[in-house]
């Protein structure tokens, strides 16, 4: 055939000339992924040198251009036809190659505008699911003050970035990964808005990790895209992609770790190998339940191996790289498991009954607002009852996250909550949300045959399942609108800095008995970072007002000044504390209660009075 001949053959779909090797790459890789794959269409790719005069190539030659570019998954075919431009015939060199047309022909697309709108299109709506789930997260992420737990984290993230570790070990039960690069998020601003927005990034990438590796796993873009679109309404994503915690962080990590065991288990490569012992130690040094998620991606292996998805070698070198990365953590797991036995244990958690155990477990759907009381509980269950059963019937990849990244935390956590001390909390649960909206997904792609790109709108929406789905997600939004409300995240520091401000007077003096109330309460009250965990600080003093961090005691208030005292509004823990102050002759009358602080006015109560 001859470059004249060139003009006759059937030219649909797309054709792209570059003389530049990156453009050539990128405009390649974007025009494949974005040619239709669903059911089977086949296509061919015709590559043609449009800078040499006379040259010819032949698939043998270009046989590195489909290893190269075309993924089997894609199901195209490269088929480079002989190209005769006369007597002369040039051994072709694979940097020519980037200087080629390419006419990528496929049976759905007839025009180069279809095919460019097919690209444009397969974009718009993971787009809208991500612009959705930023605007839920960004609603309202500054109303609130940063509350208890969120000022611990921001106090971490204030030390020196080279004295976090240090810092973390001290004060902490989870390791320093976290705070670390919190510090360095740190450095642009303090602000409160600022600081929580590092999570709403972490929901990003974790949204964004979701929708690719569904994509290769599944092998469906509509199960991608549900599961997006699921991920981005959910209420407990948008819970933590607000909240100045981990776990958005450990989303995204769970979800890596989960891809990059399916890979090692099916032939990984090298570089597979290195990136899951890189995530298995990335989470282990974010949390002190990381040895949950790996738990997690044992039980994966092991299901894969016994379903002969995989083999034992392969099994054998995951389990190799899990050890070394368990040995990575086994210092920082001990440290955290001695400084769980000197507390005592989590004062805020519980060892649930099977009642609170399917509570807690809705909550990963539903959220913590409950817009319908315990009603929400049964109701959340019914909706998702059938795709979650229809995800588990057959293996696949929905029944992998169900079975192993669901089931198998929340039976981790009841068992040892019973056996040994309570861990069950719902913030430890919080990592495996993607996996329930990428389970439910795949479980809702498999009852709904009608979910398929050519059926009618009509006959799509009076399907049963897509108005149960339909039902779910505006429970969903309900749920998400409702949970700031009546599931606040609030500890009022920053309301009894502003109260002490008005009430307070040079010379007068706060007590804060506790050092963690001590750190939350200067981080409004003169600025953030004012205290430096590793200075040990024991006062400061802002507008010649100094705050004390422990209790009073009767010789102070013959010091001059006002002495006020700050409580948390704990009952029993409140009556202790002021029955012990007058023991000591401390009178303390409540001036200001601010939510969950209280401030105290302190007096001698040995005065005589006339």
């Amino acid at each position: 055939m001859s470059l004249g001949d060139n003009r006759s053959l059937p030219r649909q779909g797309v054709h792209c000339l570059t003389r530049r090797p990156a453009v050539f790459f990128f405009r390649v890789i974007i025009l494949l992924l974005a040619a239709p794959i669903d059911g089977g269409v086949g296509g061919s790719v015709l590559i043609e040198d449009n800078s040499l005069a006379a040259e010819s190539a032949n698939l043998a030659e270009l046989d590195w251009f489909n290893r190269v570019l075309l993924d089997p998954k894609l199901r195209f075919s490269l088929s480079v036809p002989l190209l005769d431009y006369g007597p002369a015939r040039l051994t072709p060199r694979p940097h020519r190659i980037f200087m080629s047309t390419v006419i990528i022909r496929s049976a759905n697309s007839n025009s180069i505008k279809s095919s460019i709108e097919g690209a444009n299109a397969s974009l718009v709506y993971p787009a809208m699911a991500l612009v959705a789930g930023l605007l839920l997260r960004i609603h309202r992420i500054g109303q609130q003050a940063l509350w208890y737990d969120e000022l611990y984290s921001a106090t971490q993230a204030s030390v020196p970035l080279w004295d976090v570790p240090t810092s973390v070990r001290a004060f902490d039960m989870h390791p320093a990964l976290y705070y670390l690069q919190l510090s360095l998020w740190q450095n642009v601003s303090s602000s409160d808005v600022w600081l929580r927005l590092n999570s709403t990034v972490w929901w990003l990438l974790a949204a964004i990790s979701l929708y690719v590796i569904a994509k290769k796993l599944v092998e469906s873009k509509q199960t991608a895209l549900l599961a997006l679109a699921l991920f981005s309404l959910n209420p407990t994503a948008v819970h933590f992609g607000q909240e100045l915690r981990m776990y958005s962080m450990l989303m995204c990590l769970s979800l890596w770790g989960f891809y990059f065991t399916e890979r090692v288990l099916k032939n990984g490569d090298q570089a597979t190998i290195v990136l899951l012992l890189l995530t298995s130690a990335a989470i282990i040094y974010s949390h002190g339940a990381g040895f949950i998620i790996l738990l997690c991606m044992w039980a994966q292996a092991c299901w894969l191996t016994l379903m002969k998805q995989s083999h034992w070698r392969e099994l054998g070198i995951f389990f190799a790289v899990q050890a070394f990365a368990v040995g990575l953590g086994v210092p920082e797991h001990l440290r955290a498991a001695s400084m769980h036995a000197s507390f005592g244990g989590l004062s805020y958690a519980i060892a649930p009954s099977m009642t609170e155990l399917l509570e807690q477990t809705a909550w990963l759907v539903a959220g913590r607002g409950q817009p319908l009381g315990q009603w929400t509980t049964v109701v959340t269950f019914g909706l998702i009852a059938w795709p979650l059963w229809a995800a588990v019937r057959t293996e696949s990849v929905g029944r992998r996250t169900i079975l192993c990244y669901v089931l198998v935390p929340i039976v981790a956590y009841y068992a040892i909550s019973h056996l040994s001390k309570p861990i069950w909390v719902f913030r430890a649960l919080s990592p495996f949300a993607p996996f329930v909206c990428l389970g439910l997904a795949e479980g809702v792609t498999r009852i709904w045959p009608q979910f398929e790109p050519h059926v009618s709108l009509k006959k799509m929406v009076t399907g049963v399942p897509f108005l149960a789905i339909c039902l779910l997600m505006t429970s969903s939004l309900v749920a998400t609108e409702f949970q700031q409300p009546l599931f606040p995240r609030r500890s009022n520091f920053a309301e009894a800095a502003s109260v002490m401000k008005s009430l307070g007077q040079e010379g007068d003096t706060i007590y804060v008995a506790r050092e963690f109330w001590f750190w939350s309460f200067c981080w409004y009250f003169d600025h953030p970072g004012s205290v430096q965990p590793l200075e040990r600080q024991s006062q400061l003093s802002c507008n010649n007002i100094t705050v004390m961090k422990r209790e009073p005691v009767a010789a102070d208030l013959a010091s001059g000044g006002t002495k006020w005292m700050l409580l948390r509004s704990k009952p029993n823990e409140t009556s202790e504390t002021i029955r012990h102050l007058n023991s000591q002759g401390i009178d303390a009358t409540l001036a200001v209660e601010t939510g969950r602080i209280t401030v105290w006015k302190l007096g001698s109560s040995l005065e005589v009075h006339p």
